[in-house]
């Protein structure tokens, strides 16, 4: 999956020990506004950390496209990514150590109305009859951001059709899904200002830890 920076930019899971039980099927579930189990808006960014191991990658961004921050401010969001077997799986940006926004990536991950990556964009409409759809061009591709403002989701994908428009999100399918609080336009975070090379090797899970939680995300 290519990967297109983003407000992504946000996270999902659930606190794993040795001594726990295989999670119950409800800790795979999305909710608009508020989170995952284990990983919520509004909590502290070193509490994610401590719960999904060092991140595979860590980038410094400002706001990107529509909005610009003072140059003062460049780089005062940081984005987490976390990867499992080379693919993409949490996403979190966050200021100040507060968590801002919450990205998840994979069939299993499902919105409380059943929805996920691998829904296509008319069944994400269905379910979200207000949804507002933006297109910005980053780098060699454009993305595109169907969000739920009032209930807090958004929906991300990309193509390199620098041709494609509205209609062509009838045969795509999302990326991720961003969590952001209700009542709030997803942030389009685009501009990676300072970052930490992503080095995890392609096929290859960067922890044992977020390879268990990815595990028990899958049953």
């Amino acid at each position: 999956m290519k990967f297109v920076p983003v407000p992504l930019l946000a996270a999902a899971a659930i606190l794993i020990t040795s001594a726990r039980a295989a999670a119950p099927v409800s800790t795979r579930t999305v909710t608009p506004g508020v989170g995952l189990t284990g990983i919520r808006l509004g909590m502290k960014r070193d509490a994610v950390i401590a719960l999904l191991g060092r991140p595979t990658q860590t980038a410094r961004l400002s706001l990107g496209t529509k909005t610009r921050l003072p140059a003062a401010q460049q780089g005062s969001y940081a984005e987490d990514i976390w990867r499992s077997g080379g693919e993409v799986l949490v996403v979190v940006l966050s200021r100040s150590q507060k968590v801002l926004q919450i990205g998840v990536a994979g069939p299993p991950f499902k919105t409380t109305t059943g929805l996920s990556t691998g829904s296509v964009f008319p069944a994400v409409r269905a379910k979200h009859p207000g949804i507002t759809v933006r297109s910005y061009q980053m780098e060699d591709a454009v993305t595109f951001f169907a969000d739920d403002v009032k209930r807090g989701i958004a929906f991300t994908t990309s193509t390199q059709d620098d041709q494609a428009t509205y209609e062509s999100l009838s045969t795509l399918k999302p990326e991720l899904m961003l969590v952001h609080p209700a009542g709030q336009p997803v942030l389009p975070v685009t501009d990676a200002a300072v970052g930490t090379p992503d080095t995890t090797p392609p096929g290859s899970s960067y922890t044992p830890r977020i390879q268990a939680w990815f595990a028990n995300r899958a049953r």
